[in-house]
């Protein structure tokens, strides 16, 4: 799926705090609930949301969908199975 964005990969949320730190023209985070290490796909979204950055927020999982009061002030839950025009859905939505 190309939708002219750019995407980059973490394997886990460590990285994906470092990657953000070192990128300052990321828009969105995308990130699943289920990350490997310390910390979980919920707790890394709650982090770059206290961080300031700005950053529009979508969460996804296959397992269940997670009570509303987890999530991020604004963010989006997007549950698995998903197409890639749903994802884009949520993609455009946040860009709004």
């Amino acid at each position: 799926m190309d939708a002219g964005l750019i995407p980059l990969c973490a394997a886990d949320a460590h990285q994906a705090l470092r990657i953000l730190a070192d990128h300052d023209d990321i828009a969105i985070l995308f990130t699943d609930v289920d990350l490997p290490g310390d910390f979980n796909g919920l707790d890394l979204a709650r982090r770059v949301h206290a961080s300031g950055l700005g950053l529009d927020i979508i969460i996804t999982t296959g397992r269940c969908e997670p009570d509303e009061s987890l999530l991020p002030a604004g963010a989006q839950f997007l549950a698995k199975p998903y197409s890639g025009a749903e994802l884009l859905k949520a993609i455009h939505t946040a860009e709004c």
